[in-house]
Order: structure tokens, then C-alpha cells, then sequence
């Protein structure tokens, strides 16, 4: 399997499918202004990475990253129930589309999936947004010395 960014683009890239997902960047930390639902992000912020070496052949080892996937789900005034729902219901609907395409170009690892939303709107290129940050646990394996 790829490098840690070739993996993210490829969560970024199922992600992309959901029907409300509108926008998606493994590059960027910040929602593309003509997002008009959800923009999802890979960020590196927050991101871990474990090792382990293979107990069948020591010349590979196991790596799990807890990838950081924010959707910012963009506030329309007067509408928030809709940006409720939508912060609310997309880790949900993002674990069953990754479950569905695991083997895509990443490897859900067994770890836990885990989601918040933040306590407040965010302000951005003069837009709210609701951020939903979603950590995805995934593994790829590597030979020692590649």
C-alpha cells in the first residue's frame, strides 16, 4: 500500500460519493467557498501513527494511522435543523460507505472509529460552518528498508 497521504486521498476519494459531499482535499485546512453542504478534509493535525513489526516476517512492519477527516457541514441561515442533522448523521453515514469500499486503496485497521462535533460554528470566508471530525483507523503494511 501507498504512502499516508496516497491512503487519506483515497478515504477522501469514497467520501467524495456521498450524495451531500460536495468538496474534498487532502491538502487543504480549509472548505473550498463554493461548498454549499459538506466539504470533507484529511487534515494532518491530530494524527497518529503506530508501528508494529510482523511476528511472521520480521522484515515488515504493520503501521495503524488514525487518520482526521473533518466535515464542515456549511450553516444556512435560518436552517438549523438541516446543519444539525447533517454534523449529526455524516460520521455514521462515512463508517458504512468506508466499510463498504474497504480495500479502495486503504485498510480499515480493527481500532475504534471516533467522532466529534465541535461546541460552536466556525467562521470561514464569511460563511458558518458545523465541523464534524471523524478519526478513521487504518493500516498498511511495509518492508523494512523500502
Amino acid at each position: 500500500m501507498g504512502s499516508v497521504t496516497d491512503i487519506a486521498q483515497a478515504v477522501v476519494d469514497v467520501l467524495l460519493t456521498h450524495a451531500d459531499v460536495e468538496y474534498g482535499s487532502v491538502s487543504d485546512f480549509a472548505p473550498a467557498v463554493q461548498a454549499q453542504k459538506i466539504a470533507v478534509l484529511a487534515v494532518p493535525f491530530g494524527q497518529s501513527s503506530t508501528g508494529e513489526p510482523e511476528t511472521m516476517d520480521p522484515t515488515m512492519v504493520t503501521l495503524t494511522h488514525r487518520l482526521r477527516i473533518e466535515f464542515w457541514c456549511k450553516h444556512t441561515q435560518g436552517k438549523t435543523a438541516d446543519t444539525s442533522q447533517r454534523a449529526r448523521d455524516i460520521a455514521t453515514e462515512a463508517i458504512a460507505l468506508l466499510m463498504v469500499n474497504d480495500g479502495e486503496g486503504y485498510e480499515l485497521s480493527t481500532g475504534p472509529f471516533e467522532e466529534t462535533i465541535d461546541p460552536a460554528l466556525v467562521q470561514f470566508n464569511q460563511a458558518s460552518w458545523l465541523v464534524s471530525t471523524l478519526t478513521v483507523p487504518v493500516r498498511n503494511v511495509i518492508a523494512v528498508g523500502d
